[in-house]
C-alpha cells in the first residue's frame, strides 16, 4: 500500500510539473492587441491603395486584427464598430485610409464620436476631397502632397483632439496613386498604429464628452 502511494505522489508531481512548464511556455498575447481592431479604407475602384493591404498584413504579424475594405463599406464599418465597441469586444479603435478612402476615415472618426464611441487614431493618406474633421479624436494625421491631387483636412468647430496636417510635397513618396506602395510610408502608418495602441485608454465616450447634434458628412457616401 505505502509502495502504491508514493508512485501516486510521484505521479502527481510530475503532472504538476509538466503543467507548470506548458504553462510557461505558452507565449502571452501582446498588450490589449485582442481588442484592437485598425480598419484599412482603400480608394477609388479599390485598386490603388494596395499598400494597405500589406499594413494590414504586418499588423496581424504583431497580433493587431487590422482588417481592409473598399471605401464604399464605411457607413456600414461605423455601425459594425460602435457595435463591438460598446459591446466590449473591442476596446480599441484605429482608422486609416488612402484617397476616397481618406475622407471616409474622417467621416467615420465623426460619426463614431457621435455614437460615443472614439477612434484613438485616424490616419488620412492624401485625400482628394476638402473634408473638415469634427468630433473627438485623440491624434488625426493627415499625410498629403499639396502639389498633387492632396487637400488638407480643416478643423471643425466641433474638433476636439490633436490634428496634424503633413505635407510631403518636397517627399511625395510615389506621388498619389502609388503613396500606398511606399515603404517608408507603410512604415510611417505601422509606427503610428503601435504607438497608438501602446498609449489607449478604451474606445467608449463619456455621455459628456459624445457629440450630440449630427453634422452632414464630408462627402457623400459611395463618392
Amino acid at each position: 500500500m505505502r509502495h502504491i502511494r508514493g508512485v501516486c505522489a510521484s505521479v502527481l508531481v510530475s503532472c504538476l510539473l509538466f503543467s507548470g512548464a506548458a504553462l510557461a511556455q505558452t507565449p502571452a498575447p501582446p498588450h490589449a492587441a485582442g481588442k484592437v481592431h485598425v480598419y484599412l479604407l482603400r480608394g477609388l475602384v479599390n485598386i490603388f491603395s494596395l499598400g494597405l493591404d500589406s499594413v494590414g498584413g504586418k499588423l496581424r504579424q504583431h497580433g493587431i486584427e487590422a482588417s481592409v475594405h473598399n471605401h464604399l463599406e464605411w457607413l456600414a464599418l461605423t455601425d459594425e464598430a460602435i457595435q463591438a465597441c460598446k459591446s466590449g469586444r473591442e476596446s480599441q479603435i484605429i482608422l486609416v485610409g488612402h484617397s476616397l478612402g481618406a475622407s471616409a476615415v474622417v467621416d467615420m472618426a465623426q460619426r463614431l464620436s457621435q455614437a460615443g464611441v472614439e477612434a484613438s487614431l485616424v490616419i488620412s493618406l492624401d485625400p482628394v476631397t476638402r473634408v473638415t474633421a469634427n468630433g473627438r479624436v485623440p491624434r488625426l494625421i493627415n499625410y498629403y502632397i499639396s502639389n498633387g491631387v492632396g487637400q488638407a483636412i480643416d478643423r471643425g468647430s466641433s474638433f476636439h483632439g490633436s490634428l496634424q496636417n503633413v505635407d510631403l510635397k518636397n517627399n511625395p513618396e510615389g506621388g498619389h496613386i502609388f503613396l500606398t506602395n511606399s515603404e517608408a510610408m507603410q512604415q510611417k502608418i505601422y509606427n503610428d498604429v503601435l504607438s497608438a495602441v501602446a498609449t489607449h485608454t478604451g474606445c467608449r465616450l463619456g455621455a459628456a464628452h459624445a457629440t450630440i447634434s449630427a453634422a452632414p458628412a464630408s462627402h457623400p457616401p459611395g463618392t
